[in-house]
C-alpha cells in the first residue's frame, strides 16, 4: 500500500503494484497502518504519525525525508521501531559550521580521496540496509526502490 498526495502518483503506484491511497483517506490509512509489517515514510508530519501510531509491536517504521518539514512527533505507546534513515539529522551540525564553507573544505578532499561507493539494498532487503546504517565505518546503504516494479 502507498499513501499518496498528488492524484498523478496513484496511477503509477498502481502499476507498481501498490494499492495506493489517498492522504484525505485517513480512515484508510489507519486501516493499512495497523496490517503493515514495515511503513516507508518520506513525508513526516501528521500523517506519518497517524501510521506508527497505529502499527502493531514487532513492526519497524522508517523515516526517510520530511518532505512536509514537520518531524514525526509521537507518544510513548508506539509499538513499532521507529528508525530515521536520512541526512536531515546532520543539517543543524553543518548549518552551525556555515554548510558552503564545509562543503568548500570537503570537495577537495572527495577529489583526493573519494568515499567508498554506497551499498545498494533491493527494496525488499530493507532490513540489511537498516542494519548497515548502525555498523561503524559501514558503507552508505541506498534502498533501491525500483526494484518493487
Amino acid at each position: 500500500m502507498g499513501i499518496y498526495r498528488s492524484e498523478n502518483r496513484k496511477d503509477r503506484l498502481h502499476r507498481m503494484g501498490i494499492e495506493p491511497i489517498s492522504t484525505a483517506n485517513i480512515s484508510a490509512i489507519l486501516t493499512a497502518s495497523a496490517q503493515a509489517d514495515v511503513a516507508f515514510d518520506s513525508l513526516g508530519g501528521d500523517i506519518a504519525r497517524c501510521v506508527l501510531e497505529r502499527m502493531r509491536g514487532e513492526t519497524d517504521f522508517v523515516a526517510y525525508g520530511l518532505q512536509t518539514g514537520k518531524p514525526v512527533e509521537f507518544g510513548a505507546g508506539v509499538r513499532a521501531t521507529y528508525h530515521r534513515f536520512h541526512m536531515r539529522d546532520h543539517f543543524p551540525v553543518l548549518a552551525g559550521q556555515g554548510m558552503q564553507a564545509a562543503f568548500a573544505e570537503i570537495w577537495p578532499l572527495l577529489a583526493e580521496a573519494p568515499p567508498s561507493p554506497p551499498r545498494v539494498f533491493p527494496a525488499r532487503e530493507w532490513r540489511q540496509a537498516l542494519a548497515e546504517v548502525e555498523k561503524p565505518g559501514g558503507q552508505k546503504p541506498i534502498i533501491d526502490l525500483s526494484s518493487l516494479a
